[in-house]
């Protein structure tokens, strides 16, 4: 319990469980400047964690961002520290999945984090681990494994109380809310949505402001409430977050809906645009993906066969592209290679217990057994010595 108490410590002091910070080009160059200058293994490891994430920014670093998760997840693995390694894959796969929308490779990392988290009992990294997947599992178009990594994530929030409770609290409800909106029960969408505004009053984070507001016009809108629904847009266009890439996304993907449901086409063409450009910038395929279906929606809607034919065809070849048999046979595979590894572990555990109680009970018999016996004289240091023993094997039980 020590070695995890100090370890979680030392991730604290690293800043791994912050809320996402958008630094500043000057404050990044001087980061950069100083991570250039620096060799020791663990403070370089904390100088790339202060670079952050470019879908929580307006930057975009590409290849440069990949080379320094890469070294995170090397560095890691070289100090052979559990905790570094889970939150260095996460932040790997954090950046497939979100910055560049490669499902494939992305949920293969967040696979390879369980066992490390698990290996040391780490509660924010595993409800970090399965809010992500849950996500993914949203983008892959799959209720039902969305659903279950969300529970999943909810059974292993960190204790009550905490900051990080709060945080991953904040985003198991704002997950819960996605998936009703989804699955079309907009009532129970609403009850997530109120529960992440109310818990984002404590974590204060712009970007589930941003998420709320986009929610209630999504609901709104699904509710028949028109008027109420163009509201919260308007307001939502208005965020500094939506500038960045997963606000925007988020946004554009409610609001292009929004403008069709209510058949205003030539501004659905202009959001689908300029998330088609936003994709193509940040070479992410799911945001092209998504555009160019909105686009064949909203030619198909008025007749423009020629048109709609055109982005049906780009659209069936991203859809090869993220969704092919292979990629969706890949990530099961990992799904149920993490499934078995973790079963595997939770049985290793429990008979480390019983083997504990048992080595526990033995001992303490043996102890009585030696101060009761009116037969066997025994020296008091080694009736202490088997106390000592018998104490540690009580503290290697809790440690289980």
């Amino acid at each position: 319990m020590k070695k995890i108490a100090l370890m979680l410590a030392l991730l604290l002091a690293l800043g791994v469980f912050s809320q996402p910070v958008d630094h500043t080009p000057a404050q990044l160059d001087s980061i950069e400047l100083l991570l250039s200058k620096t060799k020791d293994p663990m403070k370089r490891y904390r100088l790339l964690v202060q670079l952050g994430d470019s879908f929580y920014s307006q930057r975009n670093n590409g290849p440069k961002e990949v080379k320094n998760k890469m070294e995170m997840v090397q560095l890691a693995l070289a100090l052979k520290n559990d905790p570094l390694i889970s939150v260095a894959y996460n932040k790997l796969a954090n950046y497939y999945l979100f910055t560049t929308g490669d499902f494939d490779t992305g949920t293969q990392y967040l696979y390879k984090v369980i066992p490390h988290a698990e290996n040391t009992g780490d509660k924010d990294i595993l409800a970090s681990v399965y809010v992500d997947l849950a996500n993914a599992f949203w983008f892959l178009g799959n209720p039902r494994e969305q659903l279950r990594n969300i529970q999943k994530a909810e059974a292993n929030l960190p204790a009550t109380g905490t900051k990080s409770y709060q945080y991953y609290r904040l985003q198991c409800d704002a997950c819960y809310a996605l998936y009703y909106y989804t699955m079309n029960q907009p009532d129970k969408a609403l009850i997530y949505t109120n529960k992440v505004e109310i818990m984002n009053q404590s974590v204060k984070s712009q970007l589930f402001e941003l998420f709320t507001i986009i929610q209630r016009g999504g609901v709104a809108q699904k509710k028949g409430e028109t008027a109420m629904a163009a509201t919260y847009f308007e307001k939502a266009k208005r965020s500094d977050q939506t500038n960045i890439p997963i606000g925007n996304f988020f946004f554009n993907y409610f609001f292009i809906q929004f403008l069709i449901d209510n058949s205003h086409y030539p501004q659905a063409v202009i959001q689908s645009e300029e998330l088609l450009a936003k994709g193509k910038k940040v070479n992410n395929k799911y945001y092209e993906l998504t555009a160019n279906g909105f686009l064949k929606k909203i030619y198909d809607l008025q007749n423009n066969t020629d048109r709609a034919y055109f982005y049906a065809k780009r659209e069936l070849e991203l859809k090869e592209a993220i969704f092919s048999q292979e990629k969706i046979n890949k990530i099961q595979m990992a799904n149920l290679n993490a499934e078995i590894q973790s079963k595997l572990f939770e049985e290793e555990r429990q008979q480390n217990i019983q083997y504990a109680i048992i080595a526990t009970g033995i001992i303490t018999f043996f102890i009585f057994f030696l101060m009761l016996s009116r037969t066997v004289i025994v020296n008091e240091k080694w009736i202490s010595f088997l106390a000592i023993l018998a104490l540690l094997l009580v503290f290697e039980f809790i440690n289980l």
